[in-house]
């Protein structure tokens, strides 16, 4: 276990067991002419960098009870094992989960496939909340923290 810890390979059961909101980032992201586009989901909270369009991350209207139902597809979703990197093709898009720990945030892993295969089956329910931050309008809005609402998931 120590020797997972201390590379950053987390198993797919492990990230299952861990609460994704309070101790884990989801990254979702593509290919665009070289550089990559990234949403980053984090703490109620998400952001958009891409490089082609401005350095600075976007912050993307978003909430905690979104990243919750998020939290509770990708689990529900079964993802098959892992890979170690990031698909470099611009057909693919890559979800990445990760963890926390006493040293910082390390990956559990990376998950790539091509549009057509997450749109599939159970990885649609990933796919179609996650690919709808990629081209989403940047948005000027104060973030208000306040509870959570109850759970709308509904799977394909």
């Amino acid at each position: 276990m120590i020797w997972l810890l201390l590379f950053g390979i987390f198993s797919y059961d492990e990230v299952l067991r861990t609460d994704l909101v309070s101790h884990a980032k989801i990254r979702w992201s593509r290919m665009d002419a070289g550089q990559r586009i990234v949403v980053e989901i984090d703490g109620g909270t998400a952001k958009r960098t891409n490089p082609n369009w401005s350095p600075e991350a976007q912050e993307l209207a978003y909430d905690l009870g979104k990243e919750r139902e998020i939290e509770k597809i990708i689990k529900w979703a079964k993802l098959p094992d892992p890979r170690r990197s990031a698909s470099e093709s611009e057909k693919d898009r890559t979800l990445e989960v990760l963890i926390e720990d006493k040293k910082g945030y390390h990956s559990a892993g990376f998950w790539s496939m091509s549009v057509k295969a997450w749109q599939k089956g159970r990885f649609g329910s990933i796919f179609d909340p996650l690919e709808a931050l990629m081209n989403a309008k940047a948005e000027l809005f104060e973030h208000r923290k306040g509870d959570e609402k109850g759970s709308g998931f509904v799977p394909r």
